[in-house]
């Protein structure tokens, strides 16, 4: 007898910085109605996290084409950014 298990995949960005560097976190800005800032007073750091699927497709993925990111993390982006893409396209 076998068990049909689902998943299910939560996507997100998020970019993590120490609180003191609020001008690249936000520090309170407005982000367009896009994410939200969490506090991590374990790491004393500040993320600003992006989960809507749309807001990821519409906002984040044409961010990055346009400010490209450099070495690993230009490999590590193109992999998410694929993996974005199959999720939109509902081939994952």
């Amino acid at each position: 007898m076998s068990t049909l298990q689902r998943f299910t995949f939560i996507v997100l960005y998020s970019i993590i910085r120490p609180p003191h560097n609020e001008s690249r976190t936000g520090g309170g800005r407005d982000f367009g109605g896009i994410g939200y800032i969490k506090l991590q007073p374990s790491n004393r750091a500040a993320s600003f996290v992006v989960t809507k699927l749309e807001d990821l497709v519409n906002i984040i993925i044409p961010h990055f084409d346009t400010y490209y990111l450099r070495s690993e993390k230009g490999r590590d982006y193109f992999i998410w950014k694929t993996c974005i893409k199959l999720i939109e396209n509902k081939a994952h």
